[in-house]
């Protein structure tokens, strides 16, 4: 464009700021015809400072973009120059509310409110789409404890699982496969599938042992390539075109059991830099900054691989706002690749290092890394942009250790999981929501119905196929009942609960599609021999505080959960309900596996029947003849620090003489302590 061209459209900004005049009506005018819809002025004073061009290229009507795929007809040369805006009127058009902005052109577009009001805010809206959804950023750091796990046969066939699980890649950046076929080659036929295979010199899988991969006819070295450990690293920060974007690792031959030595490490780099941020602004901001060579001579020496990056790489385009840490997009970090930095003044030099000093350091911490050990048939992924991966040393008893890797693009990721999004919304809500704080009338009135017809009026059924339905029934909720008992105890565990907490987590909807309203007093029941009277208190009672969340919608007293107030457990469920329960409805939650939970739910049931008071009335029930015995062996429950000296007196001393239910023996009488 000519000088001519910036100095007239500048000054024609700097006259009018965008009042879409231009021998039309005035600001005051177009205001005053706006003023029907309260969100129309706000739009409009955001207007004023918005380009024509902008509004132009946004364009949907048929002379400028192509009515199926909404893609623009024109290159911006074939626009008249200086194009401005004549008129803008608000109107309707199919029941939406909009504007029809003339141009100087006498082309007439329509934009809807909404959409325009998203793209002002700089939301991630979309204009050639009007359905679109993404998976909410999951940092984590050890507290996740173990990669989400998802089973084989589940994720290659187009399911609500694989949804889940391309959505788990997406936020939390990690997941691990059971059962994937032990054959050669399978990594990239397996990873084919959701995106397509980047294939690199070393081919489309590489073969990872204690030995070079001759794969391709060349002897290829590599530190991997030994049994020594090697530090956290992603891979390939040295490719010209970026590094891979997601890497898988499939077990064919590995050691598995006790005696198997070898473990792998994975740490969040996204996690570890944004703590950074917030504890070092000056080691995050020269990290980010200071661009580093990073190198690979192919693995033989023939040739020379080669890419600039700093380690801290910024998302482009991301909000700068003075005091907030800036976005980041990626992590190269690997000492294998070298990460070489220029040759800078000493002063800024002895920054720089000591802030990778302390980038390092943060990155190696227990505090952020968790731990997996692969075993045969097994299949790690994660976005290797992002999440660091390290391996111990290799013990010479550990056997033939035989890993395939492969690298997948981003692109396909991203695709398939859209495309399941939408496939298997049905199992979401028509307004998703993440926990019930989100959750709007019309979420209740939802899932009361599908509650209604799939549990009250079904109950036999329920019962008969209650083991089987847990996987399946959403009832209205954004996750199944499976779902939302791994995750409420999977967010117990990662918050430091004791093995009780964990178990009453994971179980306290096991009978609701058994049960109409008094579920939790039937899993109370069934765990009585083993948990405190806390616990069973609060699987008793937890449906009426859970109504803290929407009694209101139907004229109940939202705060019917008060009636307990001085009682002294009314505080620890009030505090479960809100950390774990009602928190626990998000479909993109990293919930663990539920064989993670196995030993932690044996410790439970191993424990004397009716710790908590050998002289119940039920001590000597049928349990006590056919048990294994080890009532007779008193074995109280180990103290994590999380029990007050009152719940303990109430849990433990005053139970024995007080409690004279013999159903389920959770209502301790009111000691007047409130908490």
């Amino acid at each position: 464009m000519t000088n001519s061209y910036h100095h007239h459209h500048g000054l024609m900004l700097a006259a009018l700021a965008l009042t879409f005049l231009i021998n039309g009506p005035s600001t005051a005018a177009l205001e005053q015809s706006l003023s029907s819809e309260s969100n129309s002025v706000s739009i409009l004073s955001q207007l004023k400072e918005v380009h024509p061009l902008w509004l132009r290229e946004r364009c949907l009507e048929p002379f400028y973009a192509d009515s199926e795929t909404r893609q623009p007809k024109y290159n911006l040369h074939e626009e008249k120059e200086f194009l401005s805006v004549q008129r803008v009127e608000a109107t309707e058009r199919d029941g939406t509310h909009g504007f029809r902005v003339i141009f100087s052109d006498d082309q007439t577009c329509f934009y809807e409110s909404d959409t325009l009001q998203a793209e002002l805010r700089n939301e991630r809206t979309f204009l050639q789409t009007d359905d679109w959804g993404f998976p909410p950023e999951n940092l984590w750091d050890r507290t996740l404890l173990a990669p989400p796990v998802f089973e084989h046969d589940d994720v290659v066939k187009e399911s609500d699982a694989q949804r889940k699980f391309l959505s788990t890649l997406i936020s939390t950046g990690i997941a691990l496969v059971n059962n994937v076929p032990r054959t050669e080659g399978e990594c990239a036929r397996f990873g084919g599938r959701f995106s397509s295979v980047r294939e690199t010199e070393w081919g489309l899988n590489f073969n990872v042992r204690t030995s070079p991969d001759t794969a391709g006819g060349n002897q290829r070295k590599d530190l991997a390539y030994t049994s020594h450990a090697i530090g956290m690293h992603v891979d390939s920060a040295y490719r010209v075109d970026d590094p891979p974007s997601f890497q898988l690792l499939h077990a064919i031959e590995h050691c598995s059991g006790p005696d198997c030595y070898v473990h792998n490490y994975f740490v969040d780099g996204l996690r570890v830099a944004a703590d950074l941020c917030r504890s070092n602004r000056p080691f995050f901001d020269i990290l980010a900054s200071t661009t580093l060579r990073w190198e690979n001579n192919g693995g033989d020496g023939s040739s020379v691989l080669y890419r600039y990056s700093p380690i801290i790489e910024l998302l482009d385009g991301s909000k700068r706002v003075s005091g907030e840490c800036p976005q980041v997009s990626s992590i190269s970090f690997s000492a294998k690749s070298g990460g070489y930095a220029p040759n800078l003044p000493k002063d800024q030099l002895e920054v720089f290092y000591q802030a990778k000093r302390e980038f390092s350091a943060m990155l190696h911490s227990d505090d952020y890394i968790i731990r997996l050990q692969l075993y045969p048939g097994a299949l790690v992924i994660f976005d290797n942009r992002r999440v660091l991966h390290s391996r111990s040393s290799i013990a010479e008893t550990d056997g033939e250790r035989w890993l395939q890797g492969c690298y997948l693009n981003r692109d396909g990721v991203a695709y398939q999981y859209e495309r399941m999004r939408r496939k298997f919304s049905s199992t979401l809500t028509e307004t998703p929501f993440r926990n019930l704080r989100e959750a709007t009338k019309a979420d209740y009135d939802r899932m009361g119905r599908e509650y209604d017809r799939d549990v009250a009026r079904k109950t036999l059924d329920n019962m008969i196929g209650i083991l089987k339905s847990q996987r399946d029934a959403f009832l209205g909720a954004p996750v199944s009942l499976l779902e939302h008992g791994l995750q409420t105890a999977t967010r117990a565990l990662r918050a430091g609960e004791d093995d009780e907490t964990v178990v009453i987590s994971l179980f306290h909807d096991m009978f609701e599609t058994l049960a109409v309203k008094n579920h939790g007093e039937l899993v109370a029941s069934m765990l009585a021999p083993w948990i405190s009277p806390r616990s069973q208190w609060v699987l008793a009672h937890h449906e009426i505080f859970q109504g803290y969340y929407y009694f209101g919608y139907y004229g109940m007293d939202a705060n019917r959960r008060d009636m307990f107030r001085n009682h002294v457990f009314y505080n620890w469920t009030v505090t479960w309900c809100e950390q774990y329960d009602q928190a626990s409805f998000d479909p993109d939650y990293p919930s663990l596996h539920v064989g993670y939970f196995l030993p932690i739910v044996e410790r439970v049931l191993s424990r004397t029947q009716y710790w908590w008071n050998l002289d119940h009335p039920k001590a000597g029930a049928v349990s006590v003849k056919e048990s294994d015995g080890n009532n007779n062996n008193y074995m109280e429950p180990t103290d994590t620090g999380n029990t007050t000296m009152d719940e303990k007196d109430a849990t433990l001393g005053r139970s024995q003489a007080e409690c004279r239910e013999t159903w389920t023996c959770y209502s301790l009488p009111d000691d007047g302590i409130s908490r």
